[in-house]
């Protein structure tokens, strides 16, 4: 999953984790070790989507996964890559908590094929409370009828 997600294509050959300690080593094309404080924040994010996907993956369970500010660290590309490449393999239970710029018009777009259920959480200063209102940030979902604010 990091190869698909990660711009640098010979970057990182394997993922290591220790069976007791559970440190994670990365490892170069020539085998060598890579200093994991090296990383930007947006591929230390990749790895961490990486271990988790793959935690998940080899446990053969579909669970419920919740990502909080997804794509806030990440550029376009790698924005691109996750919503393509990764959100689609974490099965039918994921809820992704996003801002309105993280996930630009065609990322949205990219992602609708994949969204059951969209949701705008609106706090109304006046009553102190958070209405929840059924819309991404005034987009829509193919098909279905905007609800304005």
């Amino acid at each position: 999953m990091l190869k698909s997600l990660m711009r640098k294509e010979s970057f990182i050959k394997k993922i290591n984790i220790d069976h007791d300690t559970f440190d994670i080593t990365l490892i170069d094309q020539d085998n060598n070790v890579i200093n994991k404080s090296t990383l930007s924040a947006g591929e230390s994010e990749l790895l961490v989507l990486s271990i988790i996907w793959g935690t998940i993956h080899s446990s053969r369970k579909e669970i419920p996964v919740v990502l909080d500010t997804l794509l806030g660290r990440l550029d376009l590309e790698h924005k691109s890559s996750v919503i393509n490449n990764l959100i689609p393999q974490f099965g039918k239970q994921c809820i992704i908590l996003a801002t309105n710029s993280e996930i630009t018009k065609d990322l949205f777009e990219d992602l609708s094929p994949y969204i059951a259920n969209h949701y705008t959480l609106k706090y109304n200063a006046n009553n102190k409370n958070t209405l929840i209102e059924d819309h991404f940030f005034n987009r829509q979902i193919k098909g279905e009828t905007l609800h304005e604010f």
